[in-house]
């Protein structure tokens, strides 16, 4: 624990932290379904997973052939078991023929030293 004591105005001002260290470890990164198939009008989910260490603060981008981001869910944290396990899905509704091809996950560490990369590739069917 850090203690931090000051004056203020003339009185004693006393603050305590708890110092943290993060984590930077992001290991078996991978989106699932891969590959994905689904049919033209129909809804598509996506996860992008992987594992971490307790403290693990990171931020997921998707990247869409369309460009389209229906509806990016919040990031999951599975504690508490280690590995922990984060992820963020993404779903496209009434999916089209543009939506087919590679999708991208990128995670980036807090401080934006560190990227990790997975990609799936989507097939769309019908006209």
């Amino acid at each position: 624990m850090l203690t931090c004591v000051t004056k203020v105005d003339g009185e004693e001002v006393v603050s305590n932290y708890i110092p943290q260290r993060i984590s930077n470890v992001l290991k078996k990164l991978k989106i699932t379904p891969d590959p994905a198939r689904v049919l033209v009008g129909d809804t598509l989910d996506l996860n992008c997973t992987g594992e971490t260490t307790h403290n693990g603060i990171f931020t997921f981008q998707w990247h869409t052939p369309a460009n389209r981001s229906d509806s990016e869910k919040p990031g999951k944290y599975i504690p508490p078991s280690l590995p922990i396990v984060v992820s963020k899905s993404i779903t496209l509704l009434k999916v089209t023929t543009k939506d087919a091809g590679v999708y991208n996950c990128t995670v980036v560490l807090f401080d934006s030293t560190k990227r990790k990369h997975a990609s799936a590739n989507v097939a769309v069917f019908g006209e």
